[in-house]
């Protein structure tokens, strides 16, 4: 006989075993009969003891009994195409490009209120050119 002090819950949609509970004593019951009684299964558990974890695999309620179910295994990702590495490529020139736009900002705004630059202006132009010349070669 299965002890009813403990309950094992599962999903409603998967049935996959979720965790394991204590079952509270219902105290009117208990005192009517004279003996320790339970509240009510909720609806998406049972008294049946869960299998013992195993690697690789779920555990599910089948409706009677729990049975272990495979863990299907991911896709292995695709191959990126040459096109795919060209975005990739062009995207990451763009971030390096765009990760230096505060830099002409600052130095536009320190022009206009007629102080010193914070930045090599040549230096940075000369950098964020490579950048966009990189970037027309592969768009191009």
């Amino acid at each position: 006989m299965a002890d009813l002090s403990i309950f094992y819950l599962y999903d409603k949609e998967t049935k996959k075993y979720t965790e394991t509970r204590h079952a509270q004593i219902d105290p009117v019951e208990t005192e009517k009969a004279g003996k320790t009684i339970y509240c009510g299964l909720p609806q998406d558990a049972t008294y049946e003891p869960v299998l013992e974890p195993k690697d690789g695999f779920d555990v599910i309620w089948n409706g009677s009994a729990w049975e272990y179910r495979e863990i299907p295994k991911p896709e292995p990702e695709p191959e990126p195409t040459p096109e795919d590495i060209k975005r990739r490529k062009i995207a990451e020139l763009k971030a390096q490009l765009d990760s230096t736009d505060y830099k002409i900002i600052k130095c536009s705004e320190y022009s206009l209120a007629g102080i010193e630059l914070p930045y090599d202006i040549a230096a940075l132009h000369a950098e964020r050119q490579v950048l966009r010349d990189k970037i027309n070669e592969l768009e191009g």
